[in-house]
């Protein structure tokens, strides 16, 4: 993994025009490159290997029904109530079903705003082990390090790269051109770190920008 000076380093090497930051400076470098890991997790869904270590346990407290998600919550994987899978459902289905708040024990949850909510009010004080996909977060001090490993920094920079020629003060065919070449460098990303595990035979393949599940087969 790389550093955030690392990182803004090799990108003023990319754009090249500007060494001494006259028209983009290590605020603004910095800003593209924030952008340009939110965007790397959004082409893959937020399903990047670490995107994927998001937990938090916690204790429901009885008669509350609404909790809040984590900071860096994107979407649910598996949510747990003492052990049992809860079902996902919606407010929508739930005002539909109950005409009133019934307390016991919760078997359904959803996502409403920046809070978990469970289809009743739980009785008692137990367990909610939740699983989720999360956003990383881009360095914020010079000396700390990207989320992604080494072989994401080149992805981060051409992107980074667009961002800055697509600018005012930039270049409408060089932003192209760096976009394109972020497009080549995402597909072969996906396509390096789809495997999870040899035991798996189901795999993805790309076709240009669509995605198409199938078997390896061995002979």
């Amino acid at each position: 993994m790389s550093t955030k000076w690392e990182l803004r380093s090799s990108l003023r090497d990319e754009i090249r025009i500007d060494p001494n930051g006259k028209i983009w400076s290590d605020l603004i470098l910095d800003t593209y490159i924030k952008q340009a890991i939110f965007q790397i997790q959004k082409d893959w869904n937020f399903e990047w290997r670490e995107n994927q270590w998001g937990n938090n346990t916690f204790s429901l407290v009885p008669w509350t029904q609404e909790y809040d998600l984590p900071s860096d919550f994107i979407r649910t994987d598996l949510v747990r109530y003492n052990g049992q899978v809860l079902q996902k459902t919606t407010q929508k289905q739930l005002k539909q079903l109950y005409t009133s708040f019934t307390s016991g024990t919760p078997f359904q949850y959803y996502i409403l705003g920046s809070k978990i909510w469970f289809d009743v009010l739980p009785n008692d004080a137990w367990t909610i082990d939740f699983d989720y996909f999360k956003r990383l977060n881009a360095p914020l001090e010079d000396t700390n390090l990207s989320p992604f490993p080494e072989d994401f920094n080149i992805s981060i920079i051409k992107y980074a790269s667009y961002l800055a020629w697509s600018s005012p003060r930039g270049n409408e065919q060089t932003a192209i051109t760096k976009k394109n070449e972020y497009d080549v460098l995402i597909n072969w990303l996906t396509n390096a770190y789809i495997f999870y595990d040899t035991n798996d035979l189901n795999f993805s393949i790309s076709r240009g920008k669509v995605w198409v599940n199938a078997n390896a087969i061995e002979y």
